[in-house]
C-alpha cells in the first residue's frame, strides 16, 4: 500500500562479505546518544554485525520519517547480496499513533465533522511525510549504500 512506509531493496555486488563489512563501517557511525557536533552529509548511525546491520542516516534536521535500514548480507554465488528493509523506526510509529489517536479522540468529543475534518488532516500529513521523507530517504540511502558497495577497477 502507497500508506504504509516500508519498502525493501535487494543489492547485489561481487565483492565478498567481509569487504562490505568493511566498507559500511566506513560509512555508519556507531550510534550517539548525545553529540554536539553537526552530521556529516551522507552519513548514517547504527551498527554493524557479522550477519547484517541496523542504521538511519543521520539528518540535518529533525524527520521523524527517516527511514530506519535494517541489512542482511548474504552470500551467493558470485560476491554477495546485502537485503534492505526500509521502515520507519518503531519509536517513532508509537508516537505518531499515540498522537493521531489523541487527536482524533479530542475531536470526537466535539462533533463527528470534527473527527472527519482531523482524520483528513492526519491523513494529508502522514502521506506528505511518507511521500516526501521516507519515500525520498529511502530511494537516497539505496543510492548510497548502492555506491559505496560498487567494486572499484584494480
Amino acid at each position: 500500500m502507497w500508506l504504509v512506509p516500508y519498502t525493501q531493496a535487494v543489492l547485489r555486488t561481487d565483492l565478498e562479505a567481509d569487504e562490505v563489512r568493511q566498507r559500511l563501517s566506513q560509512l555508519i557511525e556507531r550510534e550517539k546518544w548525545i553529540s554536539f557536533s553537526a552530521p556529516l552529509p551522507g552519513s548514517f548511525a547504527g551498527r554493524i554485525t557479522a550477519s547484517g546491520f541496523r542504521a538511519m542516516r543521520t539528518p540535518y534536521g529533525r524527520d521523524p520519517y527517516t527511514p530506519w535500514i535494517i541489512g542482511k548480507i548474504t552470500d551467493s554465488p558470485h560476491g554477495c547480496e546485502v537485503h534492505l528493509i526500509f521502515v520507519v523506526y518503531p519509536p517513532v510509529a508509537f508516537i505518531m499513533l499515540a498522537l493521531a489517536a489523541g487527536i482524533l479522540g479530542i475531536a470526537a468529543t466535539h462533533s463527528i465533522w470534527a473527527t472527519l475534518i482531523a482524520g483528513a488532516l492526519l491523513i494529508a500529513f502522514h502521506a506528505l511525510l511518507v511521500e516526501f521523507g521516507f519515500r525520498e530517504g529511502a530511494l537516497e540511502a539505496e543510492s548510497d549504500l548502492s555506491t559505496v558497495l560498487r567494486k572499484t577497477a584494480a
